[in-house]
């Protein structure tokens, strides 16, 4: 009698614990049985079902790393941090640069969704499209998180994520820091602490009429240069418009180099206005708009002509062709396996999905053979046949799908053919929906 047992299995991310894949295998002999599980940590941390901010767009998926020596600062000259992480601390990310686009994002703020919880950040940095930033280049909406922001949302050190435009939720004023060698004839600025995103600033000095436009470097600087050799004359004025077109006046007294000065208030925060999340420009905000933001389904199909979402092929001890022509059953190409005795097709995410999400693991399998088993399913030779195991009868306790195993227990080799390996949605799914809670912001350790 023939065998292939299958698994829906909870495994240790290879890219985390850093033992070879050889290792994580070592346990798959024949002692193996159906439905083995590992012990893993809690799905996530607990976050709030209800918005704490005010979201200005819709929810839009995007992938974050993190980076080091955040504390030093970055493109959005907002100076180098020293305050600790307690409750109200804003932390900081860098968007891909394409994203960033000159410097318009800067200090904006986003909440995001991740594998483990929620944060809410704001601009301060860029991510540099180069041969040392890969992620940072494509079309791909990426941040790269302060390296005490990342445990918040996942771990490791690449994730997928969702995340939407809110409004930052300062208390105070919108403040103005004269910036490095500003003068009389030179005169520039950094904004910050602005509770929507910053569209343009306007000056004049006390001898002038009429506003002028100061310019906005890819730095986030905003400057203005004498051209008609008359000095400005101080006070000067600024008035500084938000995304929304409502602006705030703020009197600089001199143009002495990094001095602070608090503006006369701060942006308005709209009730019912979502902003397009790459242009800034205005967009209606939808009946059905989201309370909270839900991660990006990438789960749902394990392979589909070819490995899908955040699925790894870590299969061990056979050889495979990802991309067969040999029959498929539904698409283009189905996935050709010959398995060595007690080798197997292993396919796992990098971070879990939430089993309650789904009702049901489902696939297409032919065999070179006739293979029955006392558990699951039967297969027959050279006959496509469609399996639907229901997550209801396996021992989930810790709500995560981390992927799916199939084992050649027999003596010998021999060769399967899979097709169309999905998760079948649960109807009745509870709500994955997840939005920023303050009182989450705790140290993590070790960061």
């Amino acid at each position: 009698m023939n065998f292939l047992v299958f698994q829906l299995f909870l495994l240790v991310l290879l890219t985390l614990s850093g033992c070879p894949l050889s290792e994580k295998i070592s346990n798959q002999t024949s002692e193996q049985t159906i439905t083995e599980f590992f012990p893993v940590v809690s799905f996530a941390k607990q976050t709030s079902q209800k918005a704490t901010l005010t979201p200005l767009s819709s929810c839009t998926k995007g992938r974050i790393t993190f980076y080091p020596e955040w504390e030093k600062g970055g493109c959005c000259n907002y100076g180098p941090r020293t305050d600790p992480v307690i409750s109200g601390y804003m932390f900081g990310g860098s968007p891909n640069w394409a994203f960033y686009d000159n410097s318009n994002k800067c200090g904006i703020c986003y909440e995001m969704v991740g594998p483990l919880g929620t944060l809410r950040f704001r601009v301060d940095n860029s991510c540099p499209a180069d041969e040392y930033n890969i992620p940072c280049d494509g079309s791909m909406i990426h941040f790269d998180l302060s390296a005490n922001a990342f445990p918040y949302v996942a771990s490791g050190g690449i994730a997928n994520v969702t995340f939407r435009m809110v409004a930052c939720d300062y208390n105070g004023n919108i403040k103005i820091k004269t910036f490095n060698g500003s003068s009389i004839w030179w005169f520039a600025v950094v904004v910050s602490e602005h509770t929507l995103g910053l569209k343009s600033v306007f000056l004049k000095d006390s001898m002038k009429q009429d506003y002028l436009p100061m310019n906005r470097s890819k730095y986030n600087v905003w400057s203005y240069h004498v051209t008609d050799n008359v000095k400005l004359e101080f006070p000067v004025f600024l008035k500084m418009y938000s995304i929304n077109n409502d602006f705030v006046t703020a009197t600089i007294q001199t143009p002495q180099e990094n001095i602070m000065t608090v503006a006369d208030g701060n942006f308005v925060i709209p009730k019912d206005q979502f902003f397009d999340v790459e242009k800034l420009y205005k967009t209606s905000k939808p009946e059905n708009a989201n309370e909270c933001c839900t991660l990006w389904d990438d789960y749902s199909i394990l392979y589909k002509d070819g490995f899908v979402g955040v699925y790894n092929d870590w299969s061990y001890k056979s050889k495979e062709n990802v991309y067969s022509t040999d029959s498929p059953k539904e698409g283009k190409y189905c996935l050709e396996m010959i398995m060595e005795s007690y080798g197997g097709l292993q396919i796992g995410a990098s971070f879990p999905a939430r089993a309650d999400q789904y009702g049901a693991l489902q696939f297409y399998i032919r065999s070179s053979f006739d293979s029955e088993s006392t558990h699951f399913l039967s297969i027959k030779k050279n006959e496509w046949k469609y399996f639907k195991i229901p997550f209801s009868q396996l021992n989930l306790t810790d709500n995560k799908f981390w992927g799916f195993l199939a084992v050649n227990k027999n003596s010998s080799t021999n060769s399967y053919w899979f097709d169309d390996i999905t998760l079948a949605k649960n109807e009745n799914a509870p709500s994955a929906a997840m939005c920023w809670d303050e009182k989450e912001i705790v140290t993590i350790s070790g960061n």
